[in-house]
């Protein structure tokens, strides 16, 4: 599992999902169009949860 994250994000954010049949990535983006968060999650029970925990 990869990840890249911004601490101290704030205000308004913007995410997106990209699914493929063994991983998903999640990215957010402030309002200023600067990443925040990149991260892939497995394509299973326990990486949904983790996806949703996220945002």
């Amino acid at each position: 599992m990869q990840n890249e994250s911004t601490p101290d994000a704030r205000g308004p954010v913007f995410c997106g999902v990209d699914t493929h049949a063994d991983s998903h990535w999640l990215c957010v983006l402030d309002w200023r169009g600067r990443k925040v968060l990149s991260r892939q999650f497995p394509a299973d029970a326990a990486g949904y949860e983790a996806l949703l925990a996220s945002i």
